[in-house]
């Protein structure tokens, strides 16, 4: 982990799938208040990123913090970092390679550097990269106006960095000028670097299928021979319906019935009344005589008199006498 004197807080480190690199000290080069060097052990083909930590500590001079990553003496990322971002809980930024695009990014990885004896590689071309083959620097600034950048993006893009980096896994001994360089910095093979949901779209990932509408559950047709436990439930509700239809069924049956029995009885008594009065027919009421007739016989029994009397004139019967 490498730190310098004059911007406490601020860490750089270099991780590997393996953990974070061994790193060591050489003594010929002594730290300044700026800089800080280190050295780590490089595996060939093994992936590496680079890590810059910021802690909500750290001195700012300004509204915020700029970096740059070189590689190889090759710019392959660059940011900057608003102070809030900083001050609420650190910041810690991490370089892993390439973005080339929104779905895809190149990591970065060691490659073993080999020599030859040819004095005609490309290498010789550009000495100002071979001074810097197989290191990796960061660069830490103050931002004091965010205007004054060119670049104020939260990320900025790296595809061009991709377009211009240049690996070299073969080098002359004469370029390297004695420098003991084993590996240099390459690029992998591009990966997908998404979200499920991207990688869905991108069919990596089957699509989860969409839940087909609910539709209302019906019952499975069950043979009545064998009903089951819910043709069962259906036989018996049913059999309450038709009992309950039969019961509703009955009493107006009923009723009906009940109302065409009074009618067959009325009309039943009308016609024996009838049939009565033409049996037998009702008498007549007599008018009560408003006379009275008496009769007087002999021994003989032959009749002496006969003597009317109106009801007013009539006789008491306690004033009439026997005859001898």
């Amino acid at each position: 982990m490498v730190a310098t004197e004059s911007l406490p807080g601020a860490r750089v480190w270099v991780a590997t799938n393996g953990g974070t690199s061994k790193e060591y000290e050489d003594k010929d080069i002594l730290d300044s208040q700026d800089s800080a060097t280190r050295y780590i052990e490089a595996v060939g083909g093994q992936d590496f990123w680079v890590v810059i930590g910021l802690d909500q500590t750290i001195e700012l001079l300004g509204q915020g913090i700029r970096l740059k990553v070189w590689v190889d003496g090759q710019l392959v990322a660059t940011r900057t970092i608003h102070q809030d971002k900083i001050q609420r809980r650190g910041y810690t930024h991490v370089v892993k390679g390439f973005q080339c695009s929104e779905s895809l990014r190149k990591d970065f990885c060691f490659a073993t550097l080999r020599t030859e004896e040819d004095d005609q590689t490309e290498a010789l071309l550009d000495t100002e990269r071979v001074k810097h083959l197989g290191s990796i620097a960061v660069e830490i600034h103050h931002v004091k106006n965010f205007r004054d950048v060119e670049e104020t993006g939260t990320k900025q893009s790296t595809k061009s960095f991709a377009q211009d980096f240049k690996a070299f896994d073969i080098i002359s001994e004469k370029a390297l000028k004695g420098r003991a360089v084993s590996h240099s910095v390459s690029s992998c093979e591009t990966k997908a670097d998404r979200l499920a949901d991207a990688l869905k779209s991108m069919l990596i990932i089957p699509r989860s299928r969409e839940p087909s509408p609910v539709r209302p559950a019906t019952p499975p047709a069950m043979k009545e021979e064998e009903p089951g436990e819910l043709g069962q439930m259906e036989a018996d509700v049913i059999e309450v319906q038709k009992l309950e239809d039969s019961k509703v069924c009955y009493e107006i049956i009923q009723q009906s019935l009940l109302c065409s029995h009074k009618q067959d009885h009325t009309k039943c008594q009308t016609k024996m009344g009838r049939r009565q009065e033409e049996q037998f027919p009702r008498r007549r009421k007599t008018r009560k005589n408003e006379e009275i007739t008496v009769i007087e016989l002999d021994d003989d029994g032959e009749v002496v008199s006969e003597t009317i009397y109106k009801k007013a004139d009539a006789l008491n019967p306690m004033q009439t006498m026997a005859i001898d």
